[in-house]
């Protein structure tokens, strides 16, 4: 262990999660590794699946990665390799992100590891939280600090489950702003690579094809736009993938619904240049990185109300609506594309909050204290 004087040493941080694939869990643990201080702590990535793009570019910094390759979450004799990887790198603090019962009852048999839940939503929020309220029931009590992303993610856990609310903090995610400075990615040289007429107006959508994230609402009000608006040319685009993808094509087709599915991408911040705006169709979220993505390359966020993520927009770069209508939805997006004052208002105010509210190197200072106060 590296010693900087006689009184502090660098202390082993341990990051467990599911998967090195694009996500807000995966986008939050890439951009912490980079930007906590090197000098107090060294972060150590474990991945529970693969490693994926996340744990390749994480390792060009030169910073630890594991992964162990389970495949679900009964895969026993691949997650019995984390009790291995714990008593080797010997952390000062294990900030899990995944709620694998077997990987952790692992964790809480290290009683002298001082231990972090980040609680990023998820189906904690979803229409069948059962096994999350199990989850807390159980594990919560091992954990000496539960972090969460949004207020309203807290009160879901404190109601579900009774979790000591003292127990929790809200620690809002930030991003790193100077990685969407892409004012120099032209959007119409952007919009060439994908064969996107330059004049068409683009709506896009980032996540996982899932059904929390809504991707068949999102066909619905581009079903709708193509209707109200026949002046102009739209192209749709969603960036992503899952297990709904082949469910989605197939219903992009039927309702002739133009989609372009790039997949999973990790350039998501050059990719984000060929939007005119961000549709926000989930139907439940605790918070959305992708929506501070959009703001921060100044692109206007048009959605369905929900409470994490209004936490968010509230604060300005975009307009929620609380009736979950896809005409309606609709009309607001073209409203929005058709008055320049109120796009370009939208786009600044956005930019604003994520850099005032959002910052990751404001907000990675709070997590570092956090830590400290385990020193």
């Amino acid at each position: 262990m590296i010693v900087l004087n006689k009184h502090i040493k660098i202390k082993k941080v341990l990051h467990i999660l599911w998967s090195g694939g694009s996500g807000g869990a995966e986008k939050f643990i890439y951009d912490t590794a980079l930007h906590l201080d090197k000098d107090k702590f060294e972060p150590i990535i474990c991945f529970l699946s693969g490693r994926g793009w996340l744990g390749e570019e994480i390792s060009k910094h030169g910073i630890k990665v594991y992964f162990l390759g389970m495949k679900n979450g009964f895969s026993i004799i691949k997650g019995l390799r984390l009790f291995n990887i714990i008593r080797k790198v010997r952390p000062f603090i294990i900030h899990s992100h995944v709620r694998n019962y077997f990987c952790n009852f692992l964790i809480i048999l290290f009683p002298g590891i001082y231990k972090i839940y980040f609680e990023h939503g998820g189906d904690l929020i979803g229409n069948k939280p059962k096994k999350e309220i199990f989850f807390y029931k159980y594990f919560s009590r091992f954990y000496n600090l539960i972090l969460t992303n949004s207020h309203y993610a807290r009160e879901s856990m404190t109601g579900y489950v009774g979790i000591d609310p003292e127990k929790i903090r809200v620690f809002s995610i930030g991003i790193d702003l100077e990685q969407y400075n892409n004012e120099s990615i032209l959007k119409g040289s952007m919009r060439d690579q994908f064969k996107i007429p330059r004049n068409n107006r683009v709506i896009g959508m980032v996540g996982r094809l899932s059904e929390a994230k809504g991707g068949d609402d999102f066909i619905k009000v581009a079903h709708e736009i193509n209707k109200i608006d026949l002046k102009e040319n739209y192209t749709y685009v969603i960036i992503g993938d899952g297990d709904l993808r082949e469910h989605l094509e197939n219903m992009a087709r039927e309702l002739n619904v133009s989609i372009l599915f790039l997949g999973d991408r990790k350039n998501i911040s050059s990719l984000l240049r060929l939007f005119d705006i961000f549709l926000f169709t989930s139907k439940w979220e605790s918070f959305g990185i992708a929506l501070l993505e959009s703001m921060a390359s100044k692109i206007p966020v048009v959605g369905f109300s929900l409470p994490g993520p209004k936490e968010i927009i509230d604060r300005g770069g975009g307009i929620l609506i609380e009736e979950r209508s896809h005409k309606k939805l609709a009309e607001v997006v073209v409203s929005v594309l058709n008055n320049r004052n109120m796009y370009d208002k939208l786009a600044e105010d956005g930019r604003l909050n994520v850099r005032e509210n959002f910052n990751i190197k404001k907000t990675i200072k709070k997590l570092e204290e956090e830590y400290d106060k385990f020193i």
